[in-house]
């Protein structure tokens, strides 16, 4: 036994002492962490343009309107639950706000502030746990969970949440209990739609373990839970309430930070005259698309048969999809550090870790630069976080070949 080995009863005892002196300190910081912007501009500590948006969402949770119908939301039905319940909790905080802590003058800020407080005191608790589990699993792999862009994004994206799901769904999958398995990647894919890059693998997977029919059954509990969202959505608001969410994804462009744009400031370094043009040529989602596509059969093809070539195709399909896709956001890192944490690969692992490093460098930091009269470091970050995605595909392929050209692998049953 590890003598650093939490027993559960002590465990959830630091963990309520930590979650509340989080909150009870977040609930005194929340009005002053905008005052930590570098020079008022570069975010170091703070961010509340998502929230924003979460905070906009989460109208229905304190009105009479309805979620879809009149209340946009271009986030899946979990997630608004998430901004809901934060917004409903924030109004404590409010109340605390205006009658205790805020000078007059900040009183016209105080939902706002006390929904940040709710918002960043649900994500606190919900790191805790993570790292908790992490640290019981792999030890020294909590290092991706502790460094500044999990920390930053775990904060102020709601992407911790479909991370935590994908987490525990590779763990019950490790512990081949395929059936919790299944329904937190089912979870994750409530919550976020990236998850369907994942499902042929793990199909293929569970057909080699235990057989067809038994992989259908776990496909079909991993899709239940986003059926079953769409048609609560659809009996509240309608068909445009299932669909307004993904039109406005589907007219997104090139937003300056993806794989395509890389390749356009690289271009530019040679031929800076016929730099706008490529970005015009590749500004067109049939291109996300089809290389989006050709992963996802790539995936297919790698057909995983172990718990770690299932990792590595997890790491193939996750990676490609933001690789190619027409957007790209910082918060995808969150994505990728659940897969590769059990990952038994040291250079995906170290590449993991870089990347984790790099994406924070990136954003916010490159991000505000701009701002801040430095705006050539951002396209060199781009460039390097571009690099490092694909490089990390690269190794999670070659791990799966190398496995393949030693012989055939097969799991006990267990």
């Amino acid at each position: 036994m590890n003598a650093f080995k939490f027993r559960p009863s002590r465990w959830i005892l630091i963990w309520l002492v930590l979650s509340l002196l989080g909150a009870t300190g977040l609930l005194l910081a929340v009005p002053y962490l905008p005052a930590t912007h570098v020079g008022g501009k570069v975010r170091v500590l703070f961010d509340h343009e998502d929230a924003g948006v979460y905070f906009q969402s989460a109208e229905w949770a304190v009105s009479d309107k309805v979620l879809y119908q009149n209340v946009f939301s271009e986030y899946p039905l979990p997630a608004n639950v998430i901004f809901g319940v934060a917004r409903k909790v924030g109004q404590a905080a409010e109340w605390f706000y205006v009658s205790h802590y805020l000078p007059q003058q900040l009183h016209n800020f105080s939902e706002f502030l006390g929904y940040m407080w709710a918002w960043m005191t649900l994500a606190w608790i919900a790191y805790l746990w993570i790292v908790w589990r992490v640290w019981q699993d792999w030890k020294h792999r909590i290092w991706f969970w502790l460094q500044p862009a999990a920390l930053y994004f775990t904060f102020y994206r709601y992407d911790i949440y479909p991370a935590i799901a994908c987490y525990l769904a590779l763990w019950c999958i490790q512990e081949k209990k395929y059936a919790w398995g299944s329904l937190w990647l089912g979870g994750c894919l409530a919550l976020k739609g990236y998850a369907l890059f994942l499902l042929p693998a793990f199909g293929l997977f569970l057909q080699h373990q235990k057989g067809w029919k038994y992989a259908s059954q776990m496909m079909g509990i991993a899709l239940a839970p986003f059926v079953l969202s769409h048609i609560i959505i659809w009996l509240m608001a309608g068909t445009e309430g299932v669909v307004s969410p993904y039109q406005y994804h589907a007219v997104r462009g090139l937003n300056g930070e993806t794989t395509f744009d890389a390749l356009v400031y690289l271009w530019g370094l040679f031929s800076p005259q016929q730099q706008e043009a490529l970005r015009v040529a590749l500004d067109n989602s049939h291109w996300s698309r089809l290389f989006q596509i050709l992963v996802l059969l790539g995936t297919i093809a790698m057909r995983p048969k172990t718990f770690e070539d299932l990792v590595n195709t997890f790491l193939v399909g996750v990676v490609g999809f933001i690789s190619f896709n027409i957007f790209y956001s910082p918060q995808f890192v969150l994505w990728v550090i659940p897969i590769a944490c059990f990952s038994q690969s040291k250079p995906v692992l170290w590449t993991t870790f870089t990347f984790g490093l790099a994406t924070y460098f990136y954003f916010p930091l490159a991000f505000d630069s701009r701002y801040a009269g430095y705006p050539e470091v951002f396209p060199w970050s781009i460039i390097l976080i571009a690099g490092l995605r694909i490089a990390l595909m690269g190794m999670a392929v070659g791990n799966v070949m190398r496995v393949r050209r030693s012989g055939p692998q097969r799991e006990p049953e267990g």
